[in-house]
């Protein structure tokens, strides 16, 4: 969940004030709707993984015949070996070959294994957080054991001052399903609500346009006051 901040430096008791309106918010949209909740989250995870899976999948089955394939030629290469029709000279160095891509392909097999793993993990993510969700039934105050147990990491960004005004960006991660933001309804004004958002709008711009034409005069002023200093009259 992502928060703004008008302020430069943050102290704790803001950061532990945002964690446990995220932790509130969140746990909210969880109990309001936990169907949407996770396959929301699962189509985040899923996206661009399912290709992937299906790539590692074919990979696998593609390594485990060839090492199946190569258990076959060192089985042959120790026949033909041991009745004189394969030399020893060419018996040592195809079997040295045999075993090298066997090793190589059996540590691809592992690590392939362990990534679909972790893909079908991905998937069980949202339900872990469900599950956190309904062990709480107080979100009150932040407790060091709902801290550990709802927050991955918070990350504080530099402040931003681009728009005119000074806002610090806070990102708040959770275990299992990361930086989450829980969807918002989509509000629709009024013709006059439309129109007085348009003129408080109007009406900043105007103040900021007022408030940089000021610093630029002051500007002005103190580098014409250097000059000023720097030019020496001549004597009358």
């Amino acid at each position: 969940m992502t928060r703004d901040r008008t302020i430069h430096y943050i102290k704790t008791s803001t950061i532990e004030k945002l964690m446990l309106t995220a932790i509130r918010e969140v746990s909210a949209y969880v109990r309001e709707d936990e169907k949407e909740f996770i396959r929301i989250v699962r189509d985040a995870a899923s996206a661009g993984q399912e290709q992937t899976a299906r790539e590692k999948k074919k990979r696998l089955r593609q390594v485990e015949k060839r090492i199946g394939e190569l258990d076959e030629l060192i089985r042959k290469l120790y026949e033909g070996n041991a009745t004189g029709k394969i030399p020893d000279k060419h018996f040592n160095r195809l079997l040295v070959e045999y075993d090298t891509e066997q090793s190589t392909l059996e540590q691809e097999a592992a690590e392939l294994k362990e990534g679909i793993t972790a893909q079908v993990e991905d998937g069980m993510r949202a339900q872990r957080f469900v599950s956190l969700v309904r062990r709480y039934t107080s979100f009150d105050e932040l407790t060091a054991p709902m801290l550990n147990e709802f927050i991955e990491k918070v990350v504080v960004h530099e402040a931003d001052k681009s728009t005119g005004d000074r806002r610090q960006k806070v990102d708040i991660y959770f275990n299992f399903i990361g930086c989450f933001v829980p969807p918002k309804p989509e509000v629709i004004l009024t013709a006059e609500e439309e129109a007085k958002a348009q003129k408080v709008l109007a009406a900043r711009n105007r103040e900021r346009e007022q408030n940089k034409l000021r610093m630029r005069r002051v500007r002005e002023a103190r580098r014409a006051a250097k000059v000023a200093e720097k030019v020496s009259l001549p004597a009358g």
